[in-house]
């Protein structure tokens, strides 16, 4: 798991007092993605040829346009750069067999030196019961191919099949005892269960885990302006844990019991599982992330060598496969991707993935609710011949939320160039036990702050938010303060000649360390980012 940077921040008097205005959401945006009846996009349709729907209540389409061929197409025809796009590439290192990892590492080094764009980013983790940034996100194709590298050290995972093969030598030795009288075939059966379910939990919490993982690892895109995709790729994560091992242990009894003690017993935790699934998958929504999934499995063999004799699987590794496809489905189909099955070509895997960053249509809409959670979004075309993928739920986050993410983002992806310029300076370096201190102090203009009329006084504010991450992938929580600023009218001119300065103290683990640090003007929405690195030791 991640160990959480500490950070402290000791606010000077500037944040004594609270405000509670925000920004207005605008517009919610989904990507969707047209096809015909053979599977080919659809290009150059407008506006009027499609439908948005939000909770089953029709929507008025605002913001519309096409990219095609990595350039946005807008309305009006006019031709503009594709927005960016942030790549994750997530290894599923805890079931990815070696050779396929080498494979879809290779192929993914060749989509990085063919087809990432100077305004892409790319980021490369790895996932084996804990999180392993190799590279956070970076347009630097030398530092990616270094991070790919990496991924040969990461070790062989644990075989799929050695959770099956531990059942296997226990339910055997169990059944050969009933077989030779020493136990009742059904307390035999009841032994074997309940080693099939020790796994079956340890299969699901491992599962989990490694959810929590993508939804951290998706936080840090949320914020990122342009087309953001997590690419799994992976051979296990079952969306009913177990189910494999318990099929195999029933058709094992089942020649020793029957009526009603025939051995049917099947796994509790499905409803679990699949509620596991639909969060991850409607963060990745909220986030505006759109998830591609890679079934990379490979036929293990069953017969390890803890087993004396070699023992038939009866399906398990098969079901084991479909099992994950399904997750991996329904996390691809909640928000907008594809999934691709026992792919013989990562190479060409890849490359659709990249296709589809770079032909879709992207429409906007302003909703009529503001809050209550998720929404159901449905998109379709007017001619009922074409087929539309997009992701299927909303999250409308307020300004506080957007500007979290934003903050967080800025952490391993820069924030766009702002007309609000800030700056940040750090002091020395303290030791404080096994950690360190640091004072910093940020600076921004006054000039640009909206200040509004009240009679004969001048209102506004802003909010400040500071988070600190490292390169990988260890996030301290967002700190927020608002500052409300009201001075006499007479006094503005004063106002705007000085800068507005804030700072406090950090608490800092050793190493690398990111400074992210956000302002946005309460009345006037404008933002300001800045980041620094410092190093503790």
């Amino acid at each position: 798991m991640l160990e959480f940077l500490a950070l402290a921040l000791l606010a000077p008097a500037l944040f004594a007092q609270q405000v509670t205005e925000t920004i207005e959401v605008r517009v919610v945006s989904v990507e969707v993605i047209v096809t015909d009846a053979e599977g080919k996009r659809v290009i150059g349709l407008t506006k009027d040829d499609f439908e948005i729907f939000e909770e089953n209540k029709p929507q008025t389409i605002t913001n519309f346009y096409e990219v095609r061929e990595g350039a946005s197409v807008a309305a009006d025809a006019a031709v503009a750069p594709a927005p960016p796009r942030h790549f994750i590439f997530f290894l599923d290192n805890e079931s990815l067999h070696p050779t396929n990892r080498k494979l879809l590492t290779n192929a993914i080094r060749r989509f990085v030196d063919q087809e990432l764009r100077p305004e892409d980013f790319a980021s490369v983790v790895a996932w084996n019961r804990s999180l392993k940034v190799l590279s956070r996100s970076t347009n630097d194709k030398t530092a990616l191919r270094k991070a790919l590298v990496e991924t040969d050290k990461l070790g062989a995972p644990a075989a799929v099949a050695t959770d099956l093969a531990r059942v296997q030598q226990h339910c055997n030795r169990a059944l050969e005892r009933a077989r030779t009288g020493q136990v009742p075939v059904a307390h035999a059966y009841e032994d074997c269960i309940n080693t099939a379910r020790g796994e079956m939990m340890a299969t699901a919490l491992h599962s989990r885990q490694l959810l929590n993982a993508m939804e951290l690892t998706m936080m840090t895109v949320a914020g990122a302006e342009g087309r953001k995709v997590l690419v799994l790729a992976g051979a296990r994560l079952p969306k009913s844990p177990g189910v494999e091992i318990y099929q195999w242990a029933n058709h094992l009894f089942t020649p020793f019991m029957g009526g009603f003690d025939a051995p049917t017993r099947r796994p509790d935790q499905d409803d679990e599982q699949l509620e596991f699934l639909e969060k991850v998958a409607l963060a990745a929504n909220a986030h505006g992330v759109t998830l591609y999934t890679i079934g990379a499995t490979i036929s293990p063999d069953v017969n390890t060598a803890g087993n004396k004799n070699a023992v038939d699987d009866l399906g398990a590794t098969f079901l084991n496969q479909v099992n994950t496809f399904d997750s991996y489905e329904t996390l691809s189909s909640m928000t907008g991707g594809a999934t691709f099955k026992r792919p013989a070509d990562f190479d060409a895997t890849l490359a659709s993935i990249g296709a589809e960053t770079e032909a879709y249509y992207s429409l906007g809409y302003r909703p009529r609710e503001t809050t209550g959670g998720h929404k159901a979004v449905v998109v379709r075309t007017k001619n009922k011949d074409l087929k539309t993928r997009t992701r299927e739920t909303r999250a409308l986050k307020s300004a506080d939320e957007q500007m979290t993410d934003r903050v967080i983002a800025n952490l391993y992806v820069p924030a766009a160039a702002s007309p609000w310029k800030m700056q940040i300076a750090t002091g020395n370096l303290e030791k404080a036990g096994g950690n360190f201190k640091i004072p910093f102090e940020v600076t921004i203009p006054a000039d640009n702050l909206t200040l509004l009329p009240n009679g004969t006084m001048r209102t506004g504010g802003y909010t400040v938010y500071v988070a600190v991450g490292s390169p990988q992938g260890a996030l301290s929580t967002v700190f927020r303060q608002p500052q409300k600023i009201e001075i006499a009218a007479a006094e503005e001119a004063a106002f705007r000649k000085e800068p507005l300065t804030f700072g406090g103290t950090l608490t800092l683990r050793p190493g690398e360390n990111i400074l992210s640090i956000g302002v946005v003007d309460h009345y006037g929405g404008t933002t300001a980012f800045g980041r620094t690195t410092i190093t503790a030791r």
